[in-house]
């Protein structure tokens, strides 16, 4: 089941040319921008619209702009999709036991890849967050100062 679920994920990502691609990954593109929109909105970034409708004659399948980025929430807000992988195991470790062939079978495993797919920043993402170099120093600091802070927990 998982390994139907990780094979669909990745021919949602080489998939791009489908005229049936933007339904598929559709459940993942409200993920992704929920998810920017929610660190958004929680490191103040002030996100003012959400569009998870694809643009004509464009790549975008959604998109969320904000009016206040900055070194401090654009690298969070930019790489926020990554919360959706462990959110999908969490909720897949949830639900209950089902046939895989019947029409509750197939909706789970729609959805679960296309939020799997969906769990990587996009090259936009990437190439936002990359005007900030400030920020990614300080979250990676951050995140080294925590692990160093807790490691104790991790030695017998």
């Amino acid at each position: 089941m998982l390994l139907l679920i990780v094979g669909l994920s990745a021919l949602f990502l080489f998939n791009r040319n489908s005229p049936s691609f933007w339904l598929l990954v559709w459940p993942g593109t409200v993920l992704h921008e929920g998810l920017h929109w929610t660190v958004g909105k929680v490191l103040f970034a002030n996100p003012v619209t959400f569009n998870v409708l694809p643009e004509k004659n464009s790549d975008m399948i959604g998109s969320v702009s904000f009016s206040n980025i900055n070194w401090f929430n654009c690298v969070p807000v930019c790489m926020a999709p990554m919360l959706g992988f462990p959110l999908a195991l969490a909720l897949y470790s949830y639900l209950p036991a089902f046939d895989l062939w019947s029409i509750q079978g197939l909706l789970t495993v729609w959805i679960f890849s296309a939020m799997l797919a969906a769990s990587w920043p996009s090259y936009v993402d990437f190439e936002v967050s990359s005007k900030y170099i400030v920020g990614w120093i300080f979250w990676i600091g951050l995140i080294v100062l925590f692990i160093y802070n807790n490691s104790w927990r991790f030695v017998s």
